[in-house]
């Protein structure tokens, strides 16, 4: 690397850790109200915490966003004990004045397993040229056959499996219309933005889920992300509210 290019480099990386900086600040500000709401046993607010700050990192948008929407985000997640990551649990997506708080369909999989009503549960994605079926009626039965990497080949259908703990198993395929009227729904679907374009196998996937959610065992905390997922984050309480008097 030229030394041209080390210097922007250091100056890049400075100009990040400034912007991230102001909402580093309001974390620790508002610190005490963010605590009250995370679910007792679920994670460590240092965890949630470290996990903001990868995703800071990662997104120089929402490091120029109004810090109290991003803590508005990052409280939706607390809540729900899901926070933003590599794991692709929930995602902070600046959207013009806003930042959206998006539910992946990890982060839907994963409080299914916490609700404790359910067995497993899994989506799948089936790509052009795989041998598969779905059969219906009083006896429901997908077949699905792998048939190598997936490459270049088109997504053609998706479908998520639950087997429940009370017994029985219920399932749900979708095709690409499902999908496709789930993403002209989304604002952000709809402008070609987030996890739409940039990861849209994750977003069919997780279509093929909400699909299937009603087939489920409903829990306050499915609840919960449903009425949030994918909308603006209604921004944090003023620090000063949530100061000791």
């Amino acid at each position: 690397m030229t030394e041209t290019a080390l210097i922007k480099s250091a100056l890049a990386e400075q100009d990040a850790r400034g912007e991230a900086e102001t909402i580093y600040n309001a974390l620790d500000l508002h610190r005490g109200a963010l605590e009250r709401k995370v679910p007792t046993g679920v994670l460590t607010y240092a965890y949630a915490e470290a996990a903001l700050k990868t995703e800071l990192r990662a997104n120089q948008k929402l490091r120029e966003s109004d810090p109290a929407k991003v803590l508005g985000a990052f409280s939706y997640g607390l809540q729900l004990g899901l926070v933003p990551g590599p794991l692709g649990l929930v995602h902070f997506i600046p959207f013009g004045s806003e930042v959206v708080f998006l539910v992946g369909y990890r982060g839907y999989i994963e409080l299914a397993y916490r609700s404790g009503l359910v067995k497993d549960v899994s989506a799948e994605l089936v790509y052009e040229g795989e041998p598969f079926t779905a059969k219906l009626g009083t006896a429901p039965k997908i077949e699905h056959e792998r048939n190598g990497p997936a490459g270049e080949r088109a997504i053609v259908a998706a479908y998520a499996v639950a087997h429940l703990k009370s017994g029985g198993t219920v399932s749900r395929v979708i095709y690409e219309d499902d999908w496709e009227k789930a993403r002209k729904r989304s604002q952000l679907g709809a402008k070609g933005k987030g996890p739409w374009a940039d990861d849209f196998p994750a977003m069919v996937l997780k279509t093929a889920y909400r699909r299937l959610e009603p087939k489920l065992p409903k829990s306050p905390a499915a609840g919960l992300a449903e009425a949030w997922d994918e909308q603006p984050a209604e921004p944090v309480d003023d620090p000063a509210e949530s100061v000791p008097t």
